[in-house]
């Protein structure tokens, strides 16, 4: 302990601030705040690093159900009468599906003297779906009587 004078002249013990005892609890107090700003900033970076994923997973859905609709414009050209239309084949995208390794596929199949059914399987960035339309006869003419998405 030192002594201190004060301004009246008196001497005055003062304890020493630097004791191992306070060091102690200091060091504690560090490392424990260090320990919750780490934590903290696990749990900033991995809801950022989730929402980042969903943001691709949505823009990717969205060019799935593009394509889809796609294939629907296209078949809606189409007829079961028509030559070919049998055939698996995968129609021509337009442009701005260029860069996303887009595939459109389009499958038909004869599935009684009444029914047809067009499969169209969108793949995009790894992801893939698929509807399927079916067809009856009306009049003459094919009308699509059902759309099911799996």
């Amino acid at each position: 302990m030192a002594s201190v004078m004060t301004r009246t002249g008196k001497s005055v013990t003062k304890k020493n601030i630097s004791s191992p005892r306070r060091r102690g609890f200091a060091s504690f107090t560090a490392v424990v705040l260090i320990g919750t700003s780490a934590i903290a900033l696990t749990a900033v970076a991995g809801v950022t690093i989730r929402q980042a994923q969903r943001t691709r997973d949505a823009a990717a859905d969205a060019q799935l159900r593009q394509l889809l609709l796609a294939g629907l414009a296209h078949l809606a050209e189409v007829s079961p009468d028509d030559q070919g239309f049998f055939d698996e084949y995968t129609p021509a995208l337009p442009d701005r599906f260029a860069g996303d390794d887009a595939t459109l596929l389009i499958r038909a199949g004869q599935d009684g003297p009444s029914l047809v059914t067009a499969t169209v399987t969108a793949e995009c960035r790894g992801r893939t779906a698929s509807q399927t339309l079916a067809y009856h006869p009306d009049a003459g003419a094919w009308r699509v009587t059902e759309v099911q998405m799996p």
